[in-house]
């Protein structure tokens, strides 16, 4: 592959771009056009693996991403049981207005917490939820937890006004000890990515493996290493959650 950089146009940097929408990294439309969101993300994902960040896709770059890609196809983990998940183009034809579908207490690879009454979402928020937290599962042997999305059939929820349609969702950061948040004190320290125990290395395959589902979810959380290498955005009062939203 050529050195490409902004300017650059064609199925290489198409190719460069679906590589990095695979590795968990925000671009937009996959149009074969090296502009400054490419640009961006290519610098974010230098960064991450150490190499040298110029913002330039060569042939270390190159190198780098189908390592990565090569673990998300199983080459480090033991293969998903198919019945578990469904591809991100059958996710795309799942109903996602109406919000009547629950996500159970515990399932493969995921646990709720919270009120089950809050775990109601559309078809295509669950089953995205459903098919992210079996691969984290089988890539890290790490449970997803997560809590609320929207009452049944929609609605207010007091506090959480994105929380009305199905299509938002908060998840918990990970933890090297096990514990959740809420049973280290949800309100501390030590219940945010400033605790000592929290296991970001978990936390971004975590996030990789939602963007793998659905490129187009944005991720709020405030971990600042994530956040420069263009996995979240920073939002106020979110320090000890991941708030997922833009579940198109």
């Amino acid at each position: 592959m050529p050195n490409l950089t902004i300017g650059s146009r064609g199925q290489d940097v198409r190719n460069l771009q679906t590589q990095l929408e695979a590795a968990g990294y925000e671009l937009g439309d996959i149009d074969g056009i090296f502009g400054r969101r490419t640009a961006a993300a290519v610098r974010a994902f230098q960064q991450a693996q150490g190499i040298r960040v110029d913002g330039i896709a060569g042939t270390e770059t190159a190198g780098k991403l189908r390592n990565v890609g090569d673990t998300f196809e199983g080459g480090n983990t033991t293969p998903v049981n198919p019945a578990r998940v469904k591809s991100p183009a059958e996710i795309r034809q799942l109903n996602n207005t109406r919000v009547d579908t629950q996500l159970p207490d515990r399932g493969y690879g995921f646990q709720g917490y919270y009120s089950g009454s809050k775990r109601w979402g559309t078809e295509r928020t669950i089953e995205t939820i459903r098919t992210a937290a079996a691969r984290y599962h089988e890539a890290t042997g790490q449970t997803m937890r997560v809590g609320d999305i929207s009452l049944r059939g929609g609605g207010d929820i007091d506090g959480h006004a994105s929380h009305e349609t199905g299509r938002n969702v908060d998840i918990d950061m990970a933890f090297s000890d096990g514990r959740t948040d809420i049973e280290r004190n949800r309100n501390s320290v030590n219940a945010t990515w400033r605790s000592p125990h929290y296991d970001r290395a978990a936390t971004r395959r975590m996030i990789q493996e939602i963007k793998r589902v659905n490129p187009n979810i944005v991720v709020l959380f405030n971990d600042p290493v994530l956040v420069r290498e263009g996995l979240t955005r920073a939002y106020p009062n979110h320090d000890n959650h991941l708030h997922l939203q833009n579940m198109n």
